[in-house]
Order: C-alpha cells, then structure tokens, then sequence
C-alpha cells in the first residue's frame, strides 16, 4: 500500500546499527539509488506495520483450542496432510 506524504509523520532519531548492519543498509541504498534515511524509514515501516507471529497466528491458535484437539491430534493431522502433499507432488511428477 502506498503511503502518500499527508499521511507521514517525519521523527528525528539516531539508530545505533552494527557496522555490518551499518554497510548492509549504505549497499541497500546505492543498489536502490535512495538514500540510507528512506531505505531505513521503509524497513522499519515494514517492520512495525507488519503483523508479528502472533497476531499472524491467533485465529488459528482460536479455532485449535475451539477444535478441542490434543497437540498429539494437532500433529497427527499436520504430519497426514504434508504426507498427502508429498504423494500428490510425487504423482504429478511421474
């Protein structure tokens, strides 16, 4: 989704980066041909808008712990399903 400039907030800051941290981002930057600030501010847009594990996870833990389903049922399944995957990819590859 782009952000236009209206819906910007600029905020001075000072970031303390490793200095592996510090080259990756300047290589970043001249590979995209922006400079370090933009690159920076759109990693770290990225990073706090996306949704962490959990929340990425909660409706699924939800409807886990709703299913009534033991870890041992909950692994049963998964470890079908993947073994049921594989003999799918198995036979269109033959």
């Amino acid at each position: 989704m782009a952000t236009t400039a209206e819906h910007m907030t600029e905020l001075a800051m000072k970031l303390r980066l490793s200095k592996l941290a510090s080259e990756k981002l300047a290589q970043r930057a001249a590979e995209s041909g922006q400079d370090v600030a933009a690159v920076a501010s759109d990693l770290i847009e990225q990073a706090v808008t996306r949704p962490t594990v959990d929340e990425a996870l909660a409706s699924f833990r939800k409807q886990v712990a709703e299913s009534g389903m033991s870890d041992e049922q909950l692994d049963d399944f998964f470890r079908g399903e993947i073994e049921a995957h594989r003999k799918e990819r198995k036979a269109k590859s033959a």
